[in-house]
């Protein structure tokens, strides 16, 4: 659930599954806030600074906060989104270190209920002792993104993608499904 505080700032409340080896199973809520610092204007992308709080729910000691920058581009009916993340877990259990990772899509719009793309994601590591490429989780696969806005009811949005592994340390596939509901008070 979220809230756009202003026109810069939203603020958000996110619950997250996953899919494991054990099972589907749900993994935490997270605390999200973005801050609009450019709008998208002329060929500067629209930017925004990222401040999450995940307090993981499988292990009580050991949270994570995250900063980071989110880009987007528009080009007539083609997005790109590009956000780089900067993770650092807290607590007694946390590893130490700040870890980062990133994040992308690009979809061409033919029509709103119907978007294809390309997702990445990457996680290279501890910054400052990275490992070889090879050491790294780096994904990069198709993907298909919409939504339909029903009168009165609200937006629903979905994406699907299917991530292929790029290192000997990624999974050799990922199946990555996104369901969202948008309702504007």
């Amino acid at each position: 659930m979220g809230y756009g505080v202003t026109d810069s700032w939203w603020t958000e409340v996110e619950g997250h599954w996953e899919s494991r080896a054990d099972g589907f199973k749900f993994r935490t809520v997270d605390f999200e806030n973005a801050v609009r610092l450019l709008r998208q204007e002329s060929w500067w992308p629209e930017t925004a600074l990222f401040i999450e709080y995940d307090p993981v729910g499988r292990d009580p000691q050991h949270h994570t906060a995250t900063l980071g920058g989110l880009f987007r581009k528009d080009f007539g009916p083609s997005s790109s989104v590009f956000n780089i993340l900067f993770d650092h877990d807290l607590g007694p259990n946390a590893t130490t270190g700040v870890r980062l990772r990133y994040t992308g899509m690009s979809t061409w719009q033919f029509v709103p209920e119907f978007a294809p793309g390309i997702e990445v994601f990457g996680d290279a590591g501890r910054v400052g002792s990275f490992v070889n490429s090879a050491g790294q989780d780096h994904r990069l696969g198709p993907a298909l993104t919409g939504g339909v806005d029903i009168e009165g009811v609200g937006e629903f949005g979905y994406t699907l993608a299917y991530l292929f592994g790029l290192t000997p340390a990624s999974p050799n596939g990922t199946l990555v499904w996104r369901l969202e509901f948008d309702r504007r008070f």
